[in-house]
This record gives C-alpha cells, sequence and structure tokens, in this order.
C-alpha cells in the first residue's frame, strides 16, 4: 500500500541517516559521536549498538558516545573503545550492564545510566579508578555496588529514583572527593556514617525515612553548602523530647560548627598579619570581626511534620534559600533575623499565626512565600525588607491592609487573595510604583482608593469575588496604566447583569387602576 511504502523508504532513510553520521564520525575520526534518539528525523531508535561502533578498526579513536533516548535494551560483553572517556546511555531499556565491558573502558570519567531498567551496577565499577560521575537515576537498583569505594576520584553521585534501603559506611570513608551526592525518591531508611565525605558540598536525601533522625555524621560535613531533607520525618519522629528536638540533633551540631568556622577564619586573620609584619588582631579588634559561619546556603525540609523549628536556626547565618513549607509550623523562631544572607523564605502551608516580629532583620530577602497558613499578623518590621521583589501572603487570616507595606518600594509580586481585607487605604500604594501583579481575589474590598491609578507598572491585576458594587474604572484612570491587561472583575456585584423591568405588568396595573375609579393611584 502507498502508506506502508511511506513508512519502509522512511525507514530506510533514518536507517541512513544513523549510518550516515557514523561514516562520517569514522572518515574525520572525530572525538565525539551524538546520535540521540530526539535528533533523528521521524525518531527512528536504535534497539542495539550499531556494529560498526563495537570494533576498534574504525573508532578506537573515539572519546565521548553519547546514545541516549533510545531503545537499546542489550550491550555487548567487551567492544574496542577503550579511550571512552563519556558514555552516554541514558533513556534507554538496559536491563543489565556487563561486567566485562567496564574492563574495557578503564579511562571513562563519565558514565551516564540514568532512566533505564537496570537492577545494578557491577562491581566491576572499581575498575574504573578515573571516574569523575556516576549517574543512574530512575533505574530500579537496590544497592550500591561493592566495587565503588574503589573509585576514589568520584565526585558527583546521582541515584535518585531507585530502590537503595541504606547508605553503606563504606561509602563515606572512601569516597573522599565526592562534592554531590543525590539518593532522594530511594526510600533510604538508613545512613551509617558520612563522616568521611569530607568534600560533599550537596546532599540530597528526600523522601528518605530515617528511623532515628538525621544521621550523626551530617555535623562533620563542613563543606556542606546544599542541604535538602524533604519527607523524611513521621509525627513521632518530630516531636520534641526532653527540651530538644532529637530528628535535628546532627543540624545543631552542623550549625554549631559556627565556633570552628570563626576560630579558622581568625587565624587566617592572624596568620595574614604575620605574615605582612603588621601587628596581630587585638581581642577588641576580634570580637568586632564580622561573624563565620558554616557555608550552608540552602536548607530544604519540606513536609517533615515539624511543629517547631529551634532556635538554632540563627546559627546558619550562610543560609540563602530556606524552604519549611508543609510542616505544622505554628511560629518561626525569634532567630530567623539573624540569617542576613537569606534570599527566599519558603513557610507556606503550615499553621503560622504571625510572621516572626525579627523578619526585618533579613534584610536580604527577595522573596517570601508564605501562603496558606493562619496569619493574621504582619509585624511592624516588614517594611524593612527593601529588597523585596515577591509576597504571596494568600490564603491567610489578614483583615487589614497593612500599612508597612507601602515602604516595600521594589515589590514586583503582591498576593493577598483569600483573605478578609475590606479596603485599601489609598497612602499605603502610592510607593509601590514597581508593582506588577496584584492579587485580591476573594476578599471583601468595596472600593478603590482614588489614586489607584498611581500603580502605574500593574500588569495583572485580580479584583474577583469581591464586593465592589463600582466598577474599578471609577477609581483608575487607563490612560496612567497602560501596562495592565490582565484584570479580573467576575464574582463581583459591579459585573451582575442589572434587573430589567417588565413593563407590560407595569402597564396593566396602571390600567386597573384608571378601571377602578376610586381616585387612587400609586
Amino acid at each position: 500500500s502507498k502508506r506502508g511504502f511511506s513508512q519502509l523508504t522512511m525507514s530506510h532513510l533514518e536507517r541512513g541517516y544513523i549510518e550516515g553520521r557514523i561514516a562520517v564520525a569514522a572518515e574525520k575520526k572525530s572525538d565525539v559521536l551524538y546520535i540521540r534518539g530526539t535528533s533523528i528525523p521521524h525518531h527512528y531508535h536504535l534497539r542495539a549498538l550499531p556494529p560498526e561502533l563495537i570494533g576498534a578498526e574504525s573508532f578506537g579513536h573515539l572519546k565521548e558516545l553519547h546514545l541516549s533516548t533510545h531503545k537499546i535494551d542489550h550491550l555487548p560483553r567487551e567492544f574496542g573503545l577503550t579511550k571512552l572517556t563519556i558514555l552516554n546511555l541514558e533513556s534507554n531499556r538496559l536491563r543489565e550492564f556487563p561486567e566485562e565491558l567496564l574492563g574495557s573502558m578503564v579511562k571513562l570519567r563519565k558514565l551516564l545510566l540514568g532512566h533505564n531498567h537496570l537492577t545494578e551496577i557491577p562491581d566491576s565499577i572499581s575498575l574504573l579508578t578515573a571516574l569523575d560521575s556516576l549517574c543512574f537515576p530512575g533505574n530500579e537498583v537496590e544497592e550500591f555496588p561493592a566495587g565503588l569505594g574503589a573509585c576514589v576520584t568520584l565526585r558527583h553521585l546521582d541515584a535518585t529514583r531507585n530502590r537503595i534501603a541504606k547508605v553503606p559506611a563504606a561509602l563515606g570513608g572512601q569516597l573522599k572527593f565526592l562534592e554531590t551526592l543525590h539518593v532522594e525518591q530511594n526510600g533510604v531508611a538508613k545512613i551509617e556514617d558520612l563522616g568521611g565525605l569530607t568534600a560533599l558540598r550537596v546532599l540530597h536525601m528526600d523522601g528518605s525515612p530515617v528511623k532515628s533522625g538525621l544521621p550523626p555524621s551530617l555535623s562533620s560535613l563542613e563543606e556542606l553548602v546544599e542541604f535538602r531533607c524533604s519527607f523524611c520525618f513521621t509525627r513521632a519522629m518530630a516531636k520534641r523530647k526532653g527540651g530538644r528536638m532529637p530528628a535535628l540533633d546532627a543540624l545543631n551540631a552542623l550549625a554549631a560548627n559556627r565556633d570552628k568556622a570563626s576560630s579558622k577564619a581568625a587565624a587566617t586573620r592572624r596568620a595574614a598579619a604575620k605574615a605582612a609584619g603588621l601587628p596581630l588582631p587585638t581581642a577588641a579588634e576580634e570580637a568586632e570581626a564580622p561573624m563565620s559561619f558554616v557555608p550552608l546556603a540552602v536548607l530544604e525540609m519540606r513536609g517533615n511534620n515539624l511543629a517547631e523549628f529551634p532556635e538554632f536556626l540563627g546559627s546558619l547565618g550562610s543560609l540563602v534559600d530556606l524552604n519549611l513549607c508543609q510542616n505544622l509550623l505554628v511560629e518561626l523562631p525569634k532567630s530567623l533575623g539573624e540569617l542576613k544572607s537569606l534570599k527566599t523564605l519558603r513557610v507556606d502551608r503550615n499553621k503560622l499565626e504571625a510572621l516572626p516580629p525579627t523578619l526585618g532583620g533579613c534584610a536580604s530577602l527577595v522573596e517570601v512565600h508564605a501562603h496558606s497558613n493562619k496569619i493574621a499578623v504582619i509585624p511592624e518590621s516588614i517594611g524593612q525588607l527593601r529588597k523585596l521583589t515577591k509576597l504571596d501572603l494568600s490564603s491567610n487570616k489578614i483583615k487589614h491592609w497593612p500599612p508597612e507595606f507601602g515602604e516595600l518600594a521594589n515589590l514586583r509580586r503582591l498576593e493577598l487573595g483569600e483573605n478578609g481585607i475590606t479596603s485599601i487605604p489609598g497612602d499605603y500604594i502610592l510607593d509601590l510604583r514597581r508593582l506588577q501583579r496584584l492579587g485580591l481575589a476573594q476578599n471583601k474590598v468595596g472600593t478603590l482608593p482614588e489614586n489607584f491609578s498611581a500603580l502605574a507598572a500593574l500588569e495583572s491585576l485580580d479584583l474577583a469575588d469581591n464586593n465592589l458594587f463600582l466598577k474599578p474604572e471609577v477609581a483608575m484612570d487607563r490612560a496612567r496604566m497602560p501596562l495592565l491587561r490582565d484584570l479580573k472583575l467576575e464574582g463581583n456585584p459591579c459585573t451582575e447583569p442589572e434587573e430589567e423591568e417588565d413593563d407590560e405588568d407595569s402597564d396593566s396595573d396602571d390600567d386597573g387602576d384608571d378601571d377602578d375609579g376610586d381616585g387612587y393611584s400609586s
């Protein structure tokens, strides 16, 4: 049939495309060969390695081989690509990686095996002594290979979304240069020891039901910059016991390394002064020196059933991004205000009744996400957040527009939907000249202030489901708001259709009055 001929023709063309790419690479002795499934016309997918690649005759020079997004379901036991440094087989259908194959690729530095159906990584991985990155997310691997500790140069290890239940102590004891470790979405119930990972900078362990809280060895990771540990604690684990929260003891100990960091910084200052022939800093000068902190910049602990967070939070002074959303927090620690470098605060979907009065101390804040709480009180200090560009307080219990909002001159986005706000004081919006989005849906706003047009940068305004009887155009000079394109007004009295009088009934009533002749007219 015509359709069958077309499919056959395209199949030949696609095979020709692949063969052509291989032939060109062989002829030019290219170091890199890309044959990604998504880049091939009509997505013709390989089901095995092309035979031309297996021998060393034409491709002994090849250093990078990228065969991602195909349907390759098996590999040869060996091939002659002995100079290969990068092998990318992501998004295929592999169920096994032959032990023997790794022995012929001892120069490999990056092995990418993500999104296949592998159940194990062969122990012969130990032969790859130059390996820098091993990534196998989205497989069915149940344990780390015993030989992994021999990969002493390994810096990046990604085992996301597998079935690994334990991080063995040997891993922490041998991989001294490891910088990133991803074990999230595995169900890791036990982390034996991380203390040896002295170079570790990024640790992701989301979705790990660690039975005894964070591993104590976490406190030894003095270079840790990013720590994500969400959906790990049960309510029982997150409870305070004997004046402390055992589940967070390791994080508390890590924060306590501030003293060690300060001592190290002081020693550095003294050494520099001595080397320059200058007087050593006095005790008074040391006291005035900037406080040193552990380098932790990103802390994410979503969905951990935390009803409170200890005051040691303020000791993590290098934090830039703090995510505590989807917990059970009723209040935030007062020490939050000590986080001078914090730029993003996410505390949405908790049970907060107020933001702490010390919030204004976080002078670097750019975004605050606190929607879906029970917040009724906004601290006066919020007006000190002069760098704030996004503030989300929707779905709370705010009844009055806080006057301090008028001091947030850099605010671009303000979300206050689903509260109980009844009015917008005109005096408190004059300085919001950079505001681009204002969300006020599902409140009780009855009128807009006369100077509402001062919000000249406004692009999106959501006033749906309020109590507006007059259309906003009455209070707004649209000529002064040229950027406003998105205006939502549905659910207000001003958008309801007016009831039409029934003229026929009126006429009949008048006629009836005349016929009665009793001299009464309405």
